[in-house]
């Protein structure tokens, strides 16, 4: 009974994973997935968070060092122990420890320099990444879009064969009936054919148009994708009476390329800045605390008062003085450790001043490279303000041609579409043999399906000038 209901929750489960497989999605929804799992974008989010860590380190920079130093030696032949300062070659056993810190009062400017270079380089990662996503935007709404067309295609090439296959049978009938000569039925099923050869090919377009978009959101169930169509209320903007001109100045401040050019370039400033402040001295506060143990240190609890002889004099009367000897404990013949660490703090506080006099021309090269790459960022920040340019005067145009376009193309299926009802009845009547009427036929498809590609290449012109205004694409 457990595995039999363990079996049914499996196989409901794996049911509802695939009905939501199969679910349609919408462009928020594809444009939605494919941001969490493209690789450009990923990679632009890590560039960021290291530049985060890079201004992060920049601003510690402003606060003082702190180390710490511990050591501990064998020391054999000749040394001195470092706490009596005694030449010796005694082997000794010698620890030390201590903290110093270092605050740099004075580099130049270059700490604040490397702050301000560094915060620039973080804000032009976060536009690297939005010029990431807007690129992926576009080039996913190109693929919806086409993959659209490739579906409204397959609908057209099926309604027309439904067409031919209701022509078919009625071809047939009269030919049974005598009416018609068996030719006429010859030729119609010979078209039937070629309408579904038109099926297969425009169902095999909408495959590799799928396949194109599964591909760009890195899409697991590249069989079960389908997506929504496009609601009619979705709004065009005709953009027929804009100039380049205005939409440039609207695009200005809101692209993200331009704004990353833009702040590189206010990098490149101050890392010439902070080059140019090598050449200052540096100032720094410096201080410390250290002690240090040895254990040929003997252990004096106190002094004692010794008469020795100290010669005779020339009558041989032995001549004595009195000396302070310490004591040494018989116990602990050795200082202990706590006593001498406490006893043999050392501390000091001063000034560090250094004054670069030569450095083999490192300063000179860091400083040119500085400005070479400054040089560059101004470069690069024209060059992103004549390619948004170009972009907005090329995707005008473009709108223009597609405006254009979808007005040949709805009057000319309007036409073709009058006169193909216009030649079926005259077939009807015998005024029309099926090699005619086939012709009529083939203008009516192919009038609906330029009719399909102009209305969606209208859509896409339009909405690629709404993301260059807004940086958004709503379908």
């Amino acid at each position: 009974m457990l595995q039999k209901n363990i079996t049914i929750l499996v196989l409901s489960t794996s049911v509802f994973f695939q009905s939501f497989a199969q679910k349609p999605l919408g462009f928020e929804e594809c444009l939605a997935l494919a941001y969490s799992r493209n690789l450009t974008i990923k990679r632009a989010q890590l560039s960021r968070q290291r530049a985060e860590s890079l201004a992060s380190l920049a601003k510690y920079n402003l606060t003082p060092s702190l180390n710490g130093s511990f050591g501990y030696t064998y020391n054999f032949g000749l040394n001195i122990d470092p706490v009596r300062n005694v030449i010796g070659r005694e082997t000794r056993q010698i620890g030390n420890i201590g903290l110093n810190t270092q605050w740099v009062l004075f580099d130049g400017l270059q700490n604040y320099h490397n702050i301000k270079r560094t915060q620039f380089n973080l804000l032009a990662e976060n536009e690297n990444i939005e010029t990431a996503k807007n690129d992926l935007t576009l080039n996913l709404a190109q693929l919806y879009l086409q993959a659209l067309v490739n579906e409204e295609l397959l609908r057209v090439a099926e309604q027309q064969l439904e067409l031919t296959e209701k022509q078919l049978k009625r071809t047939k009938e009269l030919v049974d009936a005598g009416v018609l000569p068996e030719v006429r039925l010859q030729e119609t099923q010979a078209q039937y054919y070629r309408e579904q050869q038109n099926v297969v090919l425009a169902k095999n377009n909408l495959d590799i148009a799928l396949l194109q978009l599964a591909n760009l959101m890195l899409y697991d169930g590249t069989e079960s994708l389908r997506i929504k169509p496009l609601t009619s209320e979705i709004p065009v903007v005709d953009y027929s009476g804009y100039i380049p001109s205005d939409i440039y100045r609207e695009a200005f401040q809101n692209n993200p390329s331009l704004k990353s050019a833009r702040l590189l370039e206010n990098a490149g400033e101050h890392e010439v800045k902070q080059a140019l402040g090598t050449r200052f001295p540096l100032i720094a506060l410096v201080a410390g605390i250290s002690t240090n143990y040895a254990n040929t240190v003997p252990n004096i609890t106190g002094n004692q008062t010794v008469t020795i002889p100290i010669g005779v004099t020339q009558d041989g009367v032995p001549v004595f003085t009195t000396i302070s000897q310490p004591v040494i404990d018989s116990e602990k013949p050795i200082k202990p450790f706590k006593n001498q660490v406490v006893d043999n703090v050392n501390e000091f506080l001063g000034i560090s001043v250094q004054i670069p006099l030569w450095s083999r021309y490192q300063i000179t090269n860091t400083l040119n490279n500085a400005r070479i790459n400054y040089e560059l960022a101004k470069v690069n920040y024209q060059q992103a303000q004549i390619s948004l340019y170009q972009n907005v005067q090329q995707a005008h145009a473009q709108f223009m041609a597609a405006k254009s376009g979808l007005e040949a193309a709805t009057k000319a299926e309007r036409a073709a579409r009058t006169a193909y009802e216009n030649a079926e009845q005259r077939y009807a009547n015998g005024l029309l043999d099926q090699v005619q009427l086939e012709s009529f036929k083939i203008n009516y498809a192919n009038a609906q399906s330029q009719l399909t590609r102009a209305k969606y290449e209208y859509i896409f012109r339009s909405k690629i000038i709404e993301f260059i205004l807004t940086n958004t694409i709503k379908l």
